[in-house]
């Protein structure tokens, strides 16, 4: 899920708990002066079990869905059948390790089983 705002304060914890997003996506420039994200944010998101990905710190983020993980437009009938939306599995790339920049990607995965 995008995160509303930059991660300003003004978040409804509700929502994010009603969601149960596996990726919190964060967009927000680095040294901003407006202190986003905020932490009450952060621990909303963490409270819901939201891996949060930060622009400031990871760089460019990209995810998509695993290989077990629907993608939009499929109609098998394996693949329409309801699903939870917190148990699709995620994989991130971003383009900082440990907050540097570097050559290769920090490829992960989230959500899901295994």
């Amino acid at each position: 899920m995008k995160v509303a705002h930059h991660g300003s304060r003004d978040q409804s914890a509700a929502l994010y708990a009603q969601l149960r997003a596996s990726v919190g996506l964060v967009s927000v420039g680095a040294d901003n002066g407006y202190g986003h994200p905020t932490r009450s944010l952060l621990d909303v998101l963490a409270s819901t079990g939201t891996a949060v990905v930060r622009t400031d710190q990871d760089g460019l983020a990209v995810l998509a869905p695993t290989a077990r993980a629907p993608v939009v437009g499929q109609t098998s009938v394996e693949e329409s059948a309801p699903r939870e939306a917190h148990g699709a599995a995620l994989k991130v790339w971003t383009e900082r390790v440990g907050g540097t920049r570097a050559g290769t990607t920090r490829v992960g995965s989230v959500g899901g089983s295994g």
